[in-house]
């Protein structure tokens, strides 16, 4: 975490886009709700507002994306290049520990971008919502954004912490990092366009915003359309798996005795 605070600057600027984003997805969230309803009618009013949190999503999954360059994604190998890597194996503490630690440190970190911002503007829509309407339909909408808002702070803090495990070059970890992120995103979008729309889950992206689309119940057809089944183990299957290899490079690390990943 040190690093961290080192950086503050950064991890401020990204609480303020993070704020930035939340007010202007509010005033538009107010004008569809109230101001529009005269030109294209109620319910496709209501509809547009309705689709305000899960596009926001995207935005904060940009600004979360930064926080993983800053920090996520050199979380270890820094502690490596520092020093500390070692010095935390000879006061005997598990590599199990020391992986969990740093993946809680991370998770309260991007968890106020991924999940306040959003939570927020749920608040709001809730309390827009027309008093002509369903109120216990609405109250869905809380408990949904707290699952989307987890889900996306899993992505943006244990998959990089999976790449920062890869290398004690923190420039290769990062680079790793958005290899991964932008590459095989790009190639999930042409394989969703050209061959099998569920491929797109293979972009994390991709896959936490589809989730957020179809929990609030929202029908987008085409071929970036990623079903539910598909977008959800886009999500929990990369964390797991980057969770295993950080657990295990740091175990192996440990038990040889080299002070670092290689």
């Amino acid at each position: 975490m040190a690093q961290t605070w080192r950086g503050f600057w950064r991890y401020k600027l990204a609480l303020a886009l993070t704020l930035l984003i939340t007010v202007v997805s509010a005033i538009v969230m107010y004008v569809y709700q109230d101001r529009t309803v005269g030109l294209i009618g109620a319910e496709a009013s209501q509809r547009l507002a309705d689709a305000v949190v899960p596009f926001a999503t995207v935005t904060y999954c940009k600004v979360a994306l930064i926080v993983s360059f800053t920090v996520s994604a050199s979380a270890i190998s820094d502690d490596v290049a520092s020093g500390a890597f070692t010095f935390y194996f000879v006061r005997s503490t598990r590599p199990f520990d020391y992986v969990l630690g740093k993946l809680a440190g991370l998770y309260v970190l991007v968890l106020p971008i991924m999940l306040v911002g959003p939570l927020l503007l749920a608040a709001l829509q809730l309390a827009l919502t027309p008093a002509d309407r369903n109120v216990l339909d609405q109250l869905g909408v809380i408990p949904r954004t707290i699952v989307i808002g987890m889900l996306g702070t899993l992505i943006y803090s244990a998959v990089p912490l999976g790449f920062s495990a890869m290398s004690r070059s923190r420039m290769l970890a990062l680079g790793s990092w958005a290899v991964y992120y932008f590459a095989i995103g790009m190639v999930a979008g042409m394989l969703a366009l050209f061959v099998w729309a569920p491929l797109g889950a293979l972009d994390l992206s991709t896959a936490l915003s589809q989730t957020s689309i179809h929990a609030a119940g929202l029908q987008m057809g085409g071929p970036f359309s990623v079903p539910m089944w598909a977008s959800i183990p886009g999500i929990l299957v990369p964390a797991a798996a980057s969770i295993a290899l950080a657990a295990y490079r740091v175990k192996r690390a440990a038990d040889t005795g080299v002070g670092g990943v290689s």
